[in-house]
């Protein structure tokens, strides 16, 4: 068989997490890119050593990254989001590219998946798509950010345009999240068998 790789891309608040959860049903390696960044922010001293440079001493505390003052910056415009991306994807790609090297069909849940370049080892790119109002609510309610704050990390990312425009497949996901979950589940499914 093919190796398969998919990007799941889309603004933040879309619903990516509730759909990769159907994805690991049918049998696919899903792969939180986030999470991912995380731990390379808190673990990998290079990472660690960009950021210091791109942001400076504030944004850690007794050597630590203090996740929560490097968004406040980083995601107060897009300029700061642009050099948070430079500084620490590079690492995250390295750590992704060795976690599914053994695996057949991979999803990799990347909301930077073409600031990383991990567009270009994809089969296939979808991107998940809500109204602003919605996002908003969930993001809200996700990260326990105050009103203002998740404005401005929805304002630091790329806009729906942007992601349509170069994914292959868009799923919009509003207010029927079982028809969203339908149409996701039988787009993979047609995917996964063109593949084999």
């Amino acid at each position: 068989m093919k190796k398969l790789i998919i990007g799941l891309t889309g603004p933040s608040g879309t619903g990516k997490t509730t759909a990769l959860k159907k994805a690991e049903e049918m049998g696919f390696l899903c792969v939180d890119c986030d999470k991912i960044a995380k731990a390379v922010t808190q673990e990998n001293l290079l990472c660690k050593a960009a950021i210091k440079e791109s942001f400076g001493e504030g944004v850690f505390e007794n050597g630590v990254l203090n996740r929560k003052l490097l968004a406040n910056v980083a995601f107060s415009s897009k300029k700061n989001t642009e050099l948070l991306n430079q500084s620490v994807l590079p690492f995250v790609a390295f750590e992704i590219l060795n976690i599914i090297k053994e695996s057949e069909n991979v999803i990799l849940d990347a909301p930077t998946l073409f600031q990383s370049g991990l567009n270009e080892i994809c089969n296939y790119k979808i991107c998940i798509i809500s109204e602003w109002e919605t996002r908003l609510k969930r993001i809200i309610k996700r990260d326990n950010l105050t009103k203002e704050a998740a404005e401005l990390r929805l304002n630091a990312a790329e806009n729906d345009e942007f992601f349509v425009k170069n994914c292959d497949f868009t799923v919009y996901n509003n207010n029927d999240e079982t028809a969203f979950l339908n149409e996701f589940i039988e787009l993979l499914a047609k995917i996964k068998g063109e593949q084999l």
